[in-house]
């Protein structure tokens, strides 16, 4: 009787916030954008009338982020005020109502969203002037220095194939669950892949631990083994 009760109270809460969740299943088989839902729900069950959020979408897919922003909105529309803490400012100039800067733990600035644009914002959090927020000049790209072809892991990643050259910053990009981080590890020989190729300058080369995929980036003649068939 008592259980029966605790689920009809969390969804009870859970529609005041229009969050649609299985209140039986467990927290760990949701996803990080639920599980952020139940937190901010169990906060509202204790009637709080102030919300911190640290880096609430750090970890989230734009849909995510989206998702979590509809929730924030209905929480201030209910009365709750919330302190937003990002780093991303598209997210903080299209959540907040007022923008806080903080610099070396000291407070910079405060202005309504109204009188804030990116500009200013840039110029509290790094002291000066920015001319140029992006800039991107030409990359002395020197001779080929990694070749992968078709790497796999079973049943984790395929085919994946790409070169990197001496002098460039190539970088992988990807939602949560993309296995950008799974590539990574095969690379450094954490997780080896079993299927594919990767050359390093000329020579094929199978990495099996980190300790080889350091020799092979240290100016040390690298250990070259076999390819995988």
């Amino acid at each position: 009787m008592r259980w029966g009760k605790m689920y009809k109270d969390a969804e009870a809460i859970l529609a005041k916030l229009d969050v649609k969740l299985d209140v039986r299943m467990a927290a760990r088989g949701l996803t990080l954008a639920a599980q952020q839902a139940v937190e901010i729900a169990k906060a509202i069950s204790l009637n709080v009338r102030v919300l911190i959020m640290d880096e609430p979408t750090a970890s989230l897919s734009a849909h995510e982020v989206a998702e979590l922003f509809t929730l924030v909105r209905s929480l201030r529309s209910q009365g709750v005020a919330i302190l937003f803490i990002g780093h991303r400012l598209e997210e903080v100039l299209s959540i907040a109502d007022r923008v806080t800067v903080l610099r070396d733990g000291k407070w910079i600035s405060s202005r309504l969203r109204e009188e804030v644009t990116v500009e200013k914002v840039i110029r509290d959090m790094v002291g000066r002037e920015v001319s140029d927020f992006f800039f991107k000049g030409p990359a002395n790209r020197g001779k080929l220095l990694m070749s992968v072809r078709n790497l796999g892991k079973q049943n984790v990643f395929q085919g994946i194939t790409f070169d990197v050259y001496c002098g460039e910053v190539l970088g992988l990009a990807g939602l949560i669950g993309s296995h950008r981080t799974d590539v990574g590890l095969a690379l450094f020989g954490v997780e080896p892949a079993d299927s594919g190729e990767i050359v390093m300058e000329g020579k094929s080369c199978r990495i099996r631990s980190p300790q080889e995929a350091l020799r092979l980036a240290s100016p040390m003649p690298p250990r070259i083994g076999a390819n995988w068939d």
